[in-house]
């Protein structure tokens, strides 16, 4: 049985500097990991992952916790889009919703090329998703066009998350 990861065990085992965003070893609890040493992994993703009593956690959810005493309400965001950025004015506990506001590139099976535009016959389609909606913002005739309006869009409904 797996014991869930106290704020006190993270700190006893960890120090966080809040200015970079990287852990170090306070405690040596493994032959990876001694004391002084810099703490993590990048994943394939991009990510930070330390691994703490045989469970592999993200470097941004523990420094949320070794900060705020508790694990996140929601998932955390890294606002400059980089995942090994784990700098505490880099986070923010946002829902799955409000991540997804920050998105600044389109999905893969975009085929336009071009975050909320698609092409529609001979003309480009802008959407954007709202309150868990995709909203038709207009049909225009060119990809920069249909692409302006989309950001308009984001500026007015996604609390300036804008690329």
């Amino acid at each position: 049985m797996t014991t869930e990861l106290t704020v006190e065990r993270l700190r006893s085992l960890l120090q966080y500097d809040r200015e970079t965003g990287e852990f170090t070893w306070t405690a040596a609890c493994s032959l990876a990991a001694w004391s002084g040493r810099k703490a993590g992994c990048t994943t394939p993703l991009g990510y930070v992952a330390i691994s703490v009593d045989g469970r592999s956690y993200r470097a941004h959810r523990l420094a949320w916790m070794h900060v705020y005493g508790a694990w996140p309400k929601g998932v955390i965001d890294h606002i400059d889009h980089n995942r090994a950025n784990n700098a505490l004015a880099n986070l923010r506990d946002v829902s799955v919703v409000g991540n997804n506001q920050n998105v600044i590139e389109p999905l893969r099976r975009n085929r336009s090329g071009v975050l909320g535009v698609s092409k529609k016959r001979s003309k480009w389609r802008a959407t954007i998703g709202i309150d868990g909606r995709s909203v038709h913002i207009g049909t225009f005739d060119s990809q920069e066009e249909a692409h302006a309006a989309y950001l308009a869009a984001k500026r007015a409904h996604h609390d300036g998350n804008v690329l």
